[in-house]
């Protein structure tokens, strides 16, 4: 199981405990778990503003996307774990790799919600943490293409 590694010149080097493997997964599934099927309500009009049509979008009833990100979140070590909220962090603050260690910190100081029900309360996960990948000079593609 690969898991990422870089050089920093800030701190000589950033380890992250999480596998590339289950970060790629994880992105995934949060892309395809912030997909929503539009309400079958044919009473919704489509001139609607956006407030009454984004409460017309409704869950696919067990949605095996939502359960297998939770389980896989659920499933990673506690600073694996850590180190997804950091990545996300990292994207979504708009801050650089020479903060990891606070981002780290804080991640473990805020760990008041499970990790799963927080980062799946982000509607821009996907977006996050393929953005922290690139930050560390990663992406899935490329490293999906790198296995074939």
């Amino acid at each position: 199981m690969k898991t990422l590694s870089i050089t920093d010149t800030g701190n000589g080097g950033i380890d992250l405990a999480l596998p590339l493997d289950k970060l790629c997964n994880i992105i995934s599934l949060a892309r395809e778990y912030a997909t929503k099927t539009a309400s079958s309500d044919p009473s919704a009009s489509a001139t609607e503003d956006d407030d009454i049509a984004l409460a017309t979008l409704e869950d696919r009833p067990a949605d095996p996307a939502e359960s297998e990100l939770r389980q896989l979140i659920d499933d990673l070590s506690e600073d694996a774990q850590i180190d997804l909220v950091a990545l996300t962090w990292l994207a979504r603050n708009d801050r650089s790799l020479e903060d990891w260690a606070e981002l780290r910190r804080h991640a473990t100081e805020q760990a008041t919600t499970p990790t799963a029900k927080y980062l799946m309360g982000l509607p821009l996960l996907s977006s996050y943490l393929t953005t922290g990948l690139a930050a560390l000079g990663r992406d899935c593609a490329a490293e999906l293409a790198g296995r074939a």
